[in-house]
């Protein structure tokens, strides 16, 4: 990263074990960060979602950062409660009220990491 960016780290807490200094979502603006929001909404888990404004040319643009459990999580490993796409689901649900709390030009980005075992598709497509 380039030290003369700013950035948006969140905290290590995301439902696994995970080495020192790993993070699922992060995000860096050349320009200061305003209006940070690390948690979204209650229904989502911690650590998969940041937002934050930042003053670009054209103007002022929303980004928000997302991980999106995969479709097996917490199926067999982790905490071994959850049914095949249950996280992945609640978490597409619960983003919900925190994307329409976005006013103006807003950027969505991050992975939605795929099982090679499940189809493409999840259920509700």
């Amino acid at each position: 990263m380039d030290d003369q960016g700013h950035l948006i780290v969140l905290g290590a807490d995301y439902g696994y074990a995970a080495p020192p200094g790993r993070r699922k979502v992060m995000l860096w603006s050349r320009t200061p960060w305003e209006a940070v929001d690390a948690l979204g909404d209650v229904a989502l888990p911690t650590g998969r979602y940041v937002a934050g404004r930042t003053q670009t040319p054209a103007g002022p643009l929303n980004v928000v950062g997302v991980c999106i459990p995969w479709a097996r999580a917490h199926v067999s490993t982790g905490r071994r409660n959850r049914r095949p796409w249950e996280d992945h689901l609640a978490d597409l649900a619960a983003l919900e009220q925190p994307l329409k709390r976005q006013a103006g030009a807003t950027l969505m980005l991050g992975d939605q990491p795929d099982d090679p075992a499940e189809p493409r598709a999840h259920p509700g497509v």
